[in-house]
């Protein structure tokens, strides 16, 4: 059986509610470290997969693959993929942060906590 309850929040409750989420704290130094994460995997990884395939078509036909091109071609795919993915991963962290944070307000705003209390009559155990 499921019931639900309502009641006031407590104090400590709103104080907690109130109070900053840890999403907020997230500073110019994380950004910085993700963006460096990001570009080591994109870019690093375009440059080696660029040098590789260089050596490895240079090798059968030694006259048309001269210079080294495919590496910073993939190096600057690998950079523009960097970009895209920093974008992309701070607009869903900001809009994360904007859910939580109109959640915490409209229950600070209702005024009341919902309780489910739910009783099990059996119980099953699976591997």
């Amino acid at each position: 059986m499921i019931s639900r309850k309502y009641r006031k929040h407590t104090e400590a409750e709103i104080e907690i509610l109130k109070r900053p989420g840890s999403l907020d704290r997230f500073s110019l130094g994380d950004f910085l470290g993700i963006a460096a994460l990001t570009a080591l995997w994109f870019c690093g990884g375009g440059w080696l997969l660029g040098k590789a395939l260089d050596y490895l078509l240079a090798r059968p036909f030694p006259y048309a693959f001269k210079s080294a091109v495919l590496a910073p071609v993939l190096l600057l795919v690998g950079s523009i993929c960097t970009v895209v993915s920093v974008v992309r991963g701070e607009r869903v962290r900001r809009a994360r942060l904007r859910h939580f944070e109109d959640r915490r307000m409209a229950s600070v705003a209702d005024g009341r906590v919902e309780l489910i209390e739910c009783d099990a009559t059996e119980a099953a155990e699976l591997d």
